[in-house]
């Protein structure tokens, strides 16, 4: 096992096990949600982009299910300067959610940004309805954790 292998190992325990999101990160993605379904109201679609410390961005994958590529590291590793992207889309008469993770491998100093899908593991899609992921989101998180 390598050090990165158990850098993630450590994260996952630590920051992604359900209790412990739940815990931390509950208000996160309650607020999140919050603002997306907000955006309707206003009838704004497009990206919004949740940045976090790497223990947010671990924990809110978790409460989300999410898992996303991001070479050279490990799967659901979460390099410095990372993103979780989730977008906001008009789909027919009903909207979607579309998960991404930005990363940069660090390979220049000009910061190029890697996208990948992050993947909702229920579909093993990037995508999921708003419903749905309303749904899963109630589901996540603890509403105790949470404040208005």
């Amino acid at each position: 096992m390598n050090f990165l292998d158990l850098d993630l190992f450590w994260f996952e325990i630590n920051y992604g096990a359900t209790l412990i999101a739940q815990n931390e990160n509950s208000n996160v993605l309650y607020h999140m949600a919050t603002y997306l379904q907000n955006s309707l109201k206003t009838n704004t679609t497009g990206t919004q982009i949740f940045v976090g410390h790497d223990t947010n961005i671990d924990g809110v994958g978790g409460l989300l299910d999410l898992t996303w590529p991001s070479p050279p590291y490990p799967l659901n590793a979460t390099s410095p300067g990372s993103a979780l992207r989730l977008d906001l889309h008009k789909v027919g008469d009903g909207h979607e959610i579309r998960a991404s993770f930005l990363s940069t491998t660090f390979i220049d100093t000009r910061g190029h940004l890697t996208i990948t899908p992050a993947l909702f593991t229920q579909t093993r899609m990037s995508r999921i309805d708003l419903n749905s992921f309303m749904l899963l989101v109630s589901n996540s998180i603890d509403k105790k954790c949470t404040s208005n």
